[in-house]
């Protein structure tokens, strides 16, 4: 990156390790970083915010003058957000990684009782969902927007950002 970005926006499949960049990214840019769920649920994966109420949480956080803002929910609804970025990541990463991924976070999870055999299921079917194209549509928001397909991709990136 040539220029120092405060508003960066994170895409990636369920498992494709958007919350860790984001993480890195935050602590790297000393920016806060949100989830999209944090936007979409009262409670994490329950229950949910009305639309307009969802609409205006993206909107008040993505008002302030930094932010690193991740999630892999796309929409109409998170366009004000994603108009402010100053640049968009997404993180598309082969489907083989993305199961491999999936599977060992399940495995750790399984040792604090906090996962089960359904929540697996569930997070394997959304990495196996064709969801490219739900993500390609915001290249045409004339914002910087890179693809990065593996971890050398990411390190790059990350060693760049000023």
């Amino acid at each position: 990156m040539n220029k120092k970005v405060k508003r960066i926006w994170v895409f990636g499949k369920v498992g494709s390790g958007k919350t860790t960049l984001a993480h890195k990214i935050s602590e790297k840019l000393k920016i806060p970083v949100y989830s999209t769920d944090d936007f979409v649920y009262k409670q994490k994966w329950s229950e949910k915010f009305s639309e307009p109420d969802k609409i205006k949480n993206l909107k008040k956080f993505s008002k302030k003058s930094s932010w690193v803002i991740e999630g892999a929910h796309a929409g109409e609804w998170i366009l004000p957000g994603l108009k402010r970025a100053e640049v968009i990541f997404l993180l598309n990463l082969s489907k083989r990684k993305l199961l491999c991924q999936i599977i060992k976070r399940h495995k750790e999870r399984l040792k604090t009782n906090s996962d089960n055999l359904l929540g697996l299921l569930k997070l394997l079917w959304w990495a196996i969902r064709d969801t490219l194209s739900e993500y390609m549509k915001y290249k045409n928001l004339d914002i910087p927007f890179l693809i990065l397909s593996n971890t050398k991709e990411v390190s790059n990136m990350l060693n760049s950002l000023k």
